[in-house]
Parts: C-alpha cells; sequence; structure tokens
C-alpha cells in the first residue's frame, strides 16, 4: 500500500505542472461568472424595458388611439373618397375600434371601478374586451346589432360587468362554471378540470384579492396543473396531450401530483428556484462548468499512459519493482481525485457566484420526489447531490479515454474519439433513438439511457439536469428506464473497461 500511495501521490504532482489544465480551469471559471453575470444583467435590463404601470400606461394609450379613430372618421366624411378608399379606411378604423376597446376597459374602465391587476375583477375585463370586440364585428361585417348573437353577447357584457362591479368572487366563479357547462366545444374531462380550477382558486382566495404579483401567478399555475392532472387521472385522459393515459404517463402524473400538493402546502409564495432568474443562472454555470470539467478529465486521461508509452518515461515505472497492476491504479485513483476536486470546485464557484449575485436566501427550497414521497431541502443542498450524481457520466467517460489512451498509446486518438462520443452522444442517442422507434425495449441497452441518475433518484418536473442542452452534450435520460438497471448497467460497463485497460497494461509489451 506504501508503494500505492508514493505512486498516486506521484501522479498527482504529474497532473499540478499540466499548464493546459490550469488554462481551462481559468477560462471556466470566468465562464462561469460571466454567464452568471450575463444573466443577472440581461433580467435587469429586460425588467427595466419592460416596467410600466399597466393601468396609467392603457389609458394613456388609449386617449393616442381615440385621436387616430376621430382623424380616421373626418376623412370617411369626405364625399370625394371613392368606395375602395371608403372600405379600406373603414377597414382600418375597425382596427382601431377594435385595439381602442382593449385599452380603454383596461386603462379607463379599470381606473373608473378602482379594479387592480392583482384582484380577480382584472382578468373579468379581458372577458369584457372580447365581447365588445365580437359586438363590433357584427356591427361592422352585418350592421344588426338587433341580431340574436349580439344580444346574446350583451346578456354575458350585463352579468360579467354585475360581477364585477357588486364584487361578488362567488358569483364570478359561479357564471364561469356555467359558461363551461354549457360549452359543447368542452369535453367532460376539460369541463372537470376548468370548473375544479375554479371552485380551487375560490377555496384559497375567497376574496379574489392576491397580495402580490408572485402568490397570483403561483397560485393559478399550481392549481390549474392539479386540476388537469386529476381530471386525466379520473378520465384516463392525457389532457396535456392526446388520447388515453400510457402506465408509463399514468406514473408521471402521479408524481407530478405529489409535487403539486407538496408545493401548495407550502404556500403559493415559494417560488421553484429551478424557474428563477437566479436558478436559471445556476444551473447554466454549473452546466458549463460541467462540460469544461469533461473536457479537462478526458485530456488528462486520454493522456496519462499514451504520453508516457510514446516518450518511454513509463519505463522508469515499469523497470522498479513495482507491480504493473499498482501502477495502472494509483494513475486511475489519481483521475477519480481530480475528478472529485474537479466537481466540487464546479459546485462551489456556481454556488459563491450566484448566491453574491442573487442572495443566498433568495433560492429558497427544493421540492422533490425521493421513493414515491414528497421532499423538501435547501436549494444548495440538493445542487450538491446533482453535482455527486454528476460523478456516474464523468467515470464513464475517464475511465473511457483512459482505457483507449492504454489500447491504441495515442494521445489524440484517445482524446479526440472520447471527446466526440460526448459531444455528440446526444445526437448519436437520438438517432438511434428514432432508428430504433419500434423497439422501444431496446433503448434502455444504449449507454445513454443510464447515464443520468439524478432525475432517477429525485424526481422533479422541471427537469434541472435538461437546461444545459445538447449544445453542451446533454446526457440522454430516459425515464422508463429503472435506478437499478442503471445503476448495474454503469458497474459492469466500467467493470468491463477496467478490466480491458489493465489486462491490456499488465500484459503488454512496453518497449
Amino acid at each position: 500500500m506504501r508503494k500505492l500511495g508514493a505512486l498516486f501521490y506521484n501522479e498527482m504532482l504529474k497532473s499540478k505542472k499540466k499548464v493546459s489544465v490550469y488554462i481551462i480551469v481559468i477560462v471556466m471559471t470566468v465562464g462561469m461568472i460571466g454567464c452568471s453575470i450575463l444573466i443577472k444583467e440581461t433580467n435587469r435590463i429586460v425588467e427595466d424595458i419592460n416596467s410600466y404601470h399597466p393601468i396609467t400606461d392603457s389609458i394613456q394609450y388609449a386617449e393616442t388611439l381615440n385621436l387616430q379613430i376621430r382623424d380616421y372618421e373626418k376623412k370617411l366624411e369626405n364625399e370625394n373618397l371613392t368606395s375602395e378608399e371608403q372600405n379600406l379606411l373603414k377597414e382600418e378604423l375597425y382596427y382601431l375600434k377594435c385595439e381602442y376597446i382593449h385599452y380603454d376597459i383596461y386603462g379607463n374602465y379599470a381606473k373608473e371601478n378602482e379594479i387592480g391587476t392583482l384582484s380577480y375583477r382584472y382578468m373579468i375585463l379581458g372577458d369584457l374586451v372580447n365581447i365588445r370586440q365580437q359586438q363590433l364585428s357584427i356591427e361592422f361585417y352585418s350592421g344588426d346589432s338587433s341580431s340574436e348573437e349580439y344580444q346574446q353577447l350583451q346578456k354575458q357584457y350585463e352579468e360579467l360587468e354585475s360581477s364585477l362591479k357588486v364584487n361578488n368572487y362567488q358569483q364570478y366563479i359561479q357564471t364561469k362554471n356555467r359558461q363551461i357547462e354549457e360549452d359543447t366545444s368542452l369535453t367532460d374531462a376539460q369541463k372537470e378540470a376548468q370548473i375544479s380550477y375554479n371552485q380551487a382558486l375560490l377555496s384559497v382566495c375567497p376574496s379574489g384579492e392576491y397580495a402580490s404579483e408572485q402568490e397570483k401567478m403561483n397560485a393559478e399555475s399550481l392549481l390549474s396543473e392539479k386540476s388537469n392532472i386529476n381530471a386525466s387521472l379520473a378520465n384516463n385522459v392525457d389532457l396535456n396531450g392526446a388520447g388515453n393515459l400510457t402506465a408509463e404517463r399514468r406514473a408521471i402524473l402521479e408524481k407530478n401530483l405529489k409535487l403539486v400538493e407538496a408545493k401548495i402546502e407550502k404556500g403559493f409564495l415559494q417560488e421553484d428556484p429551478d424557474n428563477s432568474i437566479g436558478g436559471e443562472a445556476y444551473v447554466l454555470a454549473s452546466s458549463l462548468g460541467f462540460v469544461f470539467t469533461v473536457v479537462i478529465l478526458i485530456i488528462i486521461a486520454g493522456s496519462m499512459m499514451s504520453h508516457e508509452m510514446s516518450t518511454g518515461t513509463i519505463k522508469s515505472l515499469i523497470i522498479a519493482p513495482v507491480k504493473r497492476w499498482k501502477i495502472y491504479l494509483a494513475k486511475y485513483l489519481s483521475l477519480i481525485a481530480t475528478m472529485v476536486l474537479l466537481i466540487l470546485y464546479t459546485y462551489g464557484i456556481s454556488s459563491l457566484t450566484n448566491g453574491l449575485l442573487f442572495g443566498f436566501s433568495s433560492f429558497g427550497e427544493k421540492v422533490f420526489i425521493v421513493s414515491g414521497n414528497a421532499v423538501t431541502m435547501n436549494y444548495f443542498s440538493y445542487q450538491f447531490l446533482s453535482a455527486l450524481c454528476n460523478l456516474v457520466p464523468l467515470f464513464i467517460f475517464a475511465t473511457f479515454a483512459y482505457t483507449l489512451s492504454i489500447v491504441t498509446k495515442n494521445t489524440a486518438a484517445s482524446v479526440s474519439v472520447s471527446m466526440g462520443l460526448y459531444l455528440g452522444g446526444s445526437f448519436l442517442h437520438l438517432l438511434l433513438e428514432s432508428s430504433l422507434s419500434g423497439y422501444a425495449h431496446l433503448l434502455k441497452f444504449l449507454p445513454f439511457s443510464n447515464l443520468s441518475l439524478f432525475g432517477k433518484i429525485f424526481y422533479s418536473s422541471s427537469g434541472t439536469q435538461n437546461i444545459g442542452g445538447v449544445l453542451f452534450g446533454n446526457i440522454a435520460n430516459t425515464s422508463s428506464v429503472s435506478l437499478v438497471f442503471s445503476i448495474f448497467y454503469n458497474i459492469i460497463i466500467l467493470i468491463c473497461m477496467i478490466s480491458i485497460g489493465m489486462d491490456h497494461f499488465c500484459r503488454r509489451d512496453i518497449k
């Protein structure tokens, strides 16, 4: 063991002397920090551009449109216009009036009735706009405001206006539910989902007045998702897809339902960290760091043996009274140690940078599923577990490059093949997936279906592992493959590669 320790220490010293590794680490660090800063600054600029007061701005724009409408009406008074010019002006006037209805109701009407943007009554304005625009369309194309369709629209308008002015949220929900029941274009499952959603909104916020925009958005999003899932499961219909539920899709919906219920229990002020700007910056930075980590490991592993064989420096170790398997193992252990250090460094840079930029407390907690139960965890602890799971694909790629380095004795070949397999792996997986579309059960035997273990252990509908995208060598994740199968699959692959590499190194006649 003492000789093995000495060999391991010697290999770590060799790795420290690689200038190229330090250069890549510096570039990686700058890139990770730069990504987070870029996202934060971009978000700040977008918020500055989009910062406006909906009601005030709508009033101002409605006044501008009103002046344009008057101008067009004056133009139409000109008796010298041809019929073609009149029709063109009337059509343009029609579109101006449609736009005016929108901004007039969201501006002047909202102000007159003291309707805030966080109130349920603000949603009624959209229905009022839609009805008024339909009435305008009837007047423009048929000129008959006494038709049954027009009068039916007027009745709906008056009902909604009554709910709005009385400020009775329960009455509004009842009106909406009745309209849903009478809508013949909806299926029974869709009606059930929408009515259930409306009742859920009424139960969590009886007044219809929310305290903040975030609370309103989260409540509507989570309750809508819960209602859709419940209706899908009850009616065996996939409301988010087409046709009946498959067994696999049902299992996913059941997991998503547990996630949604756990998030609702935490309250509507808690946003999913992965959906926040800080979460997006964190995932992008860590994904970039992961790519550079793979590149560094492939370069080190791909040249670890082949370079020493080509230069002849390996002879100094072989002629010493040390067994070859110890030399092989010492180099492999140094590779693993480097891999762990790089992953921890990537995690540390991502956490520190984004914590300082966005605030450590702003990330909150992450809700996910483990063994069928909803679990809540600090976001940085959650990302640490993600980093540990990323060791699995790193093990595979580093071992593959290390084995190629021994077998080929060619640094360029081992590095280029390993890098190509990593960067093009997702495309290769998609190609094979499309080719084996009729043999879905064979997909689980493809390597890229088993490399990503994080989603199999810590299930979350937000898909943290996939944000890196194919551009960053995204590892394919097939949810139909079980965790146990993937673990044994990876163990077998590692054993095979290690056995081939060690056998080749121990038996080869090195000159």
